[in-house]
């Protein structure tokens, strides 16, 4: 093979990956984010190959209404993904409302990424204090 032949293979090989990196970058870019309140009514890992966290929050003050999300593979704080699937499960085995931070990616291209278009970094439990008089 020719240099002029390396070269055009070397620069096409290069402009792909820059390509996919470009494309994977703009996906991961955060479309919205927020915080949803409610109680966990389902939770469960889901796929074949790869495994996801799934679940659905009950909205509070909203009939009936669910919101499905995924768990989102590293947390804000840096915790595991094992650790925030933890926190859910606790959640719901205590009935508890909670606060959900979340974020909504442009796109998810990969499947390790969830099926849903809400991903959950972080969970916290609401505290209601009632002041008696």
């Amino acid at each position: 093979m020719s240099l002029k032949g390396i070269v055009g293979v070397v620069a096409g090989t290069a402009l792909i990956v820059a390509l996919g990196v470009g494309v994977d970058a703009c996906a991961h870019l955060n479309y919205s984010n927020g915080t949803r309140a409610g109680r966990i009514n389902k939770f469960s890992s889901k796929g074949y190959i790869f495994k996801t966290y799934e679940g659905t929050l009950s909205l509070e003050g909203q009939a009936l209404k669910e919101w499905n999300f995924s768990v989102d593979r590293k947390g804000v704080n840096g915790e595991s993904l094992e650790d925030l699937a933890q926190e859910i499960q606790t959640a719901l085995d205590s009935g508890k409302q909670v606060r959900v931070s979340y974020v909504q990616p442009f796109k998810k291209l990969w499947p390790w990424e969830g099926s849903t278009e809400y991903s959950i970094v972080e969970i916290e439990p609401m505290i209601k204090e009632i002041e008696e008089k």
